[in-house]
């Protein structure tokens, strides 16, 4: 079970702004919980976030998961002061309509605001015609003096973040996307840190995935793993208006998401699945038919065996993205049992991988 103290981490990560290009705020968050537990925490200077697990171990399992989340910059400020946005990763424009937002100024700290739209918009007709360059930030300021005075071209502008929980077992908030992902790589951490295992352990938080993947770029290409997992969110398709016939039949409450085809080396896939029906962890499948996670895609030209894991969110890339706090619990086991089977023999991977599956 996740506890107390796992869940007031999590929801502090959450309310943490962490956007492509700068995720330190939250990767702070993230190295200041996993000191506790692993033999050594660090970033690099792009801000990627690094904590090792018995570093002479065999193989080389990197762990990994983004850090940054999506969210908007400041584009342009127009003569009455008003502040039109760019987007860092995809929003959908309907979703951020009279959001409060927190704008990361370089000498005035964060100043607060809402997004809105104009009259305009209030038509119905028109209303449907919703698009980014459409809507605006408001900061209150008494005069477009003191707008252009604090705000500048190209400070961040970060979705405000109150996470809650609903429902039995459910989390709510920006961000999950993937702070989950990010969360589940530091709580197998916890779990390994008083337990023996023969793997060498990489858990990277990664920068950047929502817009180029310079973070697992950099990484994989500096401690070339042998085996990584990329752990990811994925949406779910147990709500109104999804059609299971064009996207994977994927619930909450399901089961952690093992990827298979493509750039998911078949061995990993499998050997999860196994590890998942060992240890009666529920699990669901993804086709990957594009290899579209951009980690993934990145990782695997450094020749590492790579799968993708994924936590089942609904409405994601949305101030409201959704888990099952059980869904992240059994990645964090099947992941554990994953790294602790190598206990039977650190060579197994190599013999395994030589067979047919």
């Amino acid at each position: 079970m996740i506890d107390t103290k796992a869940k007031e981490f999590l929801k502090e990560l959450l309310k943490t702004p962490g956007l492509p290009g700068y995720e330190l705020p939250a990767q702070n968050v993230w190295k200041n919980y996993v000191k506790n537990f692993s033999d050594e925490v660090s970033t690099d200077n792009y801000y990627n976030g690094i904590a090792k697990l018995n570093g002479e171990g065999y193989p080389k399992i990197m762990l990994i998961a983004h850090m940054d989340q999506i969210g908007l910059m400041v584009n342009y400020i127009d003569d009455n002061g008003f502040i039109y946005l760019k987007t860092l990763g995809y929003n959908y424009p309907a979703s951020l309509l009279t959001r409060e937002v927190s704008i990361m100024t370089l000498k005035h700290g964060d100043i607060p605001g809402i997004i809105t739209f104009p009259e305009e918009l209030y038509n119905k007709d028109e209303g449907n015609k919703l698009t980014l360059n459409k809507l605006f930030v408001d900061i209150g300021a008494s005069s477009p003096e003191e707008v252009k005075e604090k705000v500048r071209v190209g400070d961040y502008v970060a979705i405000k973040s109150n996470p809650f929980e609903i429902g039995n077992n459910c989390l709510v908030s920006p961000g999950l996307d993937d702070r989950t992902g990010c969360f589940a790589i530091a709580e197998v951490l916890r779990e390994l840190s008083d337990k023996e295992f023969k793997p060498c352990v990489f858990a990277v938080t990664s920068v950047q995935e929502e817009v180029n993947s310079l973070g697992a770029k950099l990484k994989s290409e500096e401690l070339k793993p042998d085996i990584a997992i990329i752990v990811d969110i994925e949406l779910a398709s147990d709500y109104p208006g999804t059609d299971k016939t064009k996207k994977p039949d994927i619930e909450m409450r399901k089961g952690p998401v093992i990827s298979r085809g493509l750039c998911n080396n078949r061995f990993i896939s499998h050997r999860l699945m196994e590890i998942a029906e060992e240890h009666s962890i529920p699990y669901q499948l993804y086709p990957d038919n594009t290899s579209n996670n951009t980690d993934l895609f990145t990782v695997v030209k450094t020749g590492a065996l790579a799968c993708v894991i994924t936590i089942p969110t609904r409405y994601y890339h949305t101030p409201v993205e959704m888990v099952d706090y059980v869904d992240i619990e059994n990645t964090v086991k099947l992941i554990t049992e994953f790294i602790l089977s190598f206990n039977k023999s650190p060579e197994m991977w190599e013999e395994y991988c030589n067979k047919s599956v």
